[in-house]
């Protein structure tokens, strides 16, 4: 589905760096950026001066990625197979991509942040917030109506995942896709304490203000190993 509208993707999904500052306070060496889509919060981790490297499993994704920052390092490549790869004192796993993967690939997802996370490390996760959704059975987004082209997302809601449909018109051409997500929800995240080595905390910013899932429009996910 991506693949459609992977051109307009900047255009499409405003980003603002200063947004995300609140990651960096504190210093790390080395990054690993899950889902990165066309490299902007990978260019921006590698402008705190920590090495990275973007993967993303979509390969349209990453061509624009490797256009638009040819010095850094964007690897077509799945989360949940990273074995080849070292240990990251900073995982980021943002928009919106936890929810591609199933039940089960999410407890296999994380049983490799366990390895792949440093002792001192920390992952940050950003995705919708499901609770809020799925609550309200909201079908649709408000519609991203920009000068050149209009962008639709819905959804259909099904016992345990969503159909989420997506519409792009432009001047030239309309262009239709469908994916399944699985929307994980706050408890999701706080019981994987039970079941990995892992502590979750769950903020409604990256400031770690208090979650609201009738206020805030992501869920924002703080995930660090349970030493012992």
């Amino acid at each position: 589905m991506y693949q459609l509208f992977a051109s307009y993707y900047d255009q499409i999904f405003d980003f603002n760096p200063d947004l995300f500052l609140p990651i960096f306070n504190r210093s790390y060496q080395h990054a690993l950026d899950i889902g990165c889509g066309t490299g902007r919060l990978t260019h921006l981790i590698h402008m705190q001066k920590i090495k990275v490297i973007g993967i993303d499993l979509d390969s349209e994704m990453i061509k624009i990625a490797q256009h638009k920052y040819p010095n850094l390092q964007f690897e077509i490549q799945n989360m949940l197979h990273l074995e080849d790869f070292e240990s990251f004192d900073l995982i980021t796993c943002f928009g919106n991509t936890i929810p591609h993967i199933n039940p089960n690939e999410f407890h296999q997802f994380f049983l490799m942040m366990e390895e792949k996370l440093l002792d001192d490390g920390i992952l940050w996760i950003q995705l919708l917030n499901y609770d809020h959704l799925l609550k309200h059975k909201i079908k649709a987004l408000k519609p991203i109506i920009k000068d050149g082209f209009k962008f639709y997302r819905t959804y259909e809601f099904f016992d345990k995942e969503i159909k989420f449909h997506t519409k792009l018109e432009t001047k030239d051409a309309t262009h239709e896709g469908v994916t399944t997500l699985y929307p994980y929800q706050m408890h999701d995240f706080l019981d994987l304490e039970k079941t990995h080595h892992l502590k979750v905390n769950v903020y409604g910013s990256l400031n770690e203000t208090p979650y609201d899932m009738d206020r805030d429009y992501y869920l924002y996910v703080k995930v660090k190993k349970a030493l012992i």
